[in-house]
């Protein structure tokens, strides 16, 4: 006889034990590059974006004006990062 309490607390953990963590190098080496430069994600995974070296920025722009920052948008100056 199946107990269907634990089949189903097993079914609803299964996505999670089956999620991948996939690390992105951000600036590696002195280049301006993610490494790798494209990934495969499914539902559920996890993709760690790993900065190099300690500063950063993040402006927020459009696909028509990538460097023009957004009116309105997010715009952080500085960001330190340990990698």
């Amino acid at each position: 006889m199946v107990n269907a309490p634990a089949l189903g607390f097993v079914l609803a953990a299964l996505p999670a034990a089956l999620a991948a963590t996939i690390d992105v190098s951000v600036g590696a080496s002195g280049k301006f590059a993610f490494d790798p430069q494209f990934v495969t994600a499914q539902p559920g995974d996890m993709v760690n974006f790993m900065f190099h070296p300690k500063n950063h920025t993040v402006t927020q722009s459009s696909f028509d004006q990538p460097c023009v920052p957004l009116a309105g948008g997010k715009n952080k100056r500085t960001r330190d990062s340990c990698p």
